[in-house]
């Protein structure tokens, strides 16, 4: 269990735990912010690779945070503040790490440029930045700008600067309950790839989503533009496209697009948005959908429950034969008892498994994959005088029956069904007890295997 932010007031705001468990707590030399601040910054300098930073009160720092490998977590409630550069950077370096908790990150620089951001990722980095709320005074809060770069943000913003999120060149992808930019732009998108999850988006101004670049989706989203344009395609030459899926756009001007053609923007809340934006529901959203589908789309088509296509199990994949023995069945209906097994020389795996509570409307069930086709089916089975009827389905379909009484015991007796039609991939066999000889002293079924062959 994390510590409380209570329990450090003492012995130390800040905590690095090593990968090998290890922990060591720093105390600041007094009780201020900037104290802190040297305190947090010490624990990354002494960081490597695999730690993890707790930071449990509110820091002035002077250096960017960002580290490679080096993770970090802020207690509910902490305020970050960077008054020099940008409180999260790479320094043009690929790294990778992760912020949790739900910290509140600002920078206060008070003159304009490219260190006036909150977070700053110019290098083929990797980052999960996780906070509460972000302000940043002067210039776009987070910054990336490389196409190998991936920038995940969860979390609440206010921004007073416009540019809240600018992706310059590579991929962003936005969580969060709201994102507000009183000064203008929200999402500025002259990169790669923008996907923005983010449920409320707010203007001060207009245009709150602007394209210049790339592909940006919003998913979800009520966008709020109360003096001007909502979204905005300003593209002088570079392939913009933009999707909104199931926003809701909110705006008093008349047409809350702008430059946006049929070509480059599918709407699909079905709100009235003018003549210049396309309406696309069932059969035309499935065409519109199918143009741009493909490898590395980023569509759910790539993927089932987020598993690559790649890695599944494909059909060619599936048997064409498959036995299955009589010790898989499992009681569907009917006491849930194992079978009992019986050992005999002379049948097939050295005996064979007996459902010997069977009554009528027992069943038992076996579960396998096939590949879809059309099969001969064999069920072995030992005969005796003790031994009921029994029907076969497959998927719910009858496909045939058997009656294995005799009046002597017999080993390696075989049932026969052809031209069963095997349909999908995973499938269910059901034996059903439906009675017995009338010679027969019991309904048991004695099973040694059952096996499909394609025809």
């Amino acid at each position: 269990m994390l510590e409380t932010r209570k329990q450090f007031d003492d012995s130390g705001v800040v905590v690095r735990r090593s990968r090998n468990g290890r922990v060591r707590r720093y105390k600041p030399t007094a009780d201020t912010d900037a104290a802190r601040g040297v305190a947090v910054l010490t624990a990354q300098t002494d960081a490597t690779a695999g730690d993890t930073i707790l930071v449990y009160a509110d820091a002035l720092l002077d250096a960017s945070l960002g580290k490679d490998g080096v993770n970090w977590w802020f207690s509910p409630g902490v305020t970050i503040t960077n008054a020099t550069t940008d409180v999260w950077s790479d320094g043009g370096s690929a790294m990778n790490f992760e912020v949790g908790g739900q910290g509140s990150f600002h920078n206060t620089k008070p003159t304009a440029g490219i260190n006036t951001r909150v977070g700053n990722f110019l290098a083929a980095s990797t980052v999960n930045i996780s906070y509460k709320s972000a302000i940043s005074n002067l210039g776009v809060a987070w910054r990336t700008g490389n196409l190998a770069a991936t920038l995940k943000l969860d979390g609440d913003l206010t921004q007073s600067a416009d540019g809240t999120f600018d992706n310059v060149g590579g991929t962003m992808l936005l969580f969060g309950r709201r994102a507000v930019s009183t000064a203008g732009l929200v999402l500025e998108q002259d990169g790669d790839l923008t996907r923005c999850y983010i449920s409320e988006l707010e203007s001060g101004g207009s245009n709150p989503v602007e394209n210049i670049g790339g592909v940006i989706h919003v998913f979800g989203s009520k966008i709020i533009a109360p003096t001007g344009e909502v979204v905005a395609i300003n593209s002088t030459g570079t392939p913009a496209d933009l999707m909104l899926v199931g926003c809701v756009l909110d705006t008093d001007v008349a047409n809350p697009l702008f430059n946006c053609s049929v070509s480059n923007v599918i709407r699909l809340d079905g709100a009235s948005l003018g003549a210049d934006v396309t309406h696309l529901s069932g059969p035309a959203l499935l065409d519109a959908i199918k143009t741009v589908d493909g490898p590395g789309s980023g569509l759910d088509a790539d993927t089932v429950d987020g598993v690559e296509a790649s890695v599944m199990l494909q059909a060619g994949d599936l048997p064409n034969t498959v036995t299955i023995p009589g010790a898989s069945g499992r009681v569907l209906s009917g006491p849930p008892l194992p079978l009992s097994f019986s050992g005999n020389s002379t049948q097939e795996f050295g005996g064979y498994w007996t459902f010997s509570t069977a009554q009528v409307g027992y069943q038992l069930g076996y579960e396998f994959m096939l590949k879809p086709g059309t099969y001969r089916v064999q069920i072995v089975v030992v005969k005796a005088q003790t031994a009921g009827i029994a029907e076969w389905s497959l998927d719910g379909n009858v496909i045939g029956t058997t009656d294995t009484f005799n009046s002597s015991f017999l080993t390696n007796q075989s049932f026969t069904f052809t031209g069963v039609v095997v349909s999908g991939y995973k499938h269910l066999l059901t034996c059903t007890v439906t009675g017995k000889n009338a010679s027969s002293f019991a309904f048991q079924i004695n099973l040694s295997r059952i096996t499909f062959t394609e025809e």
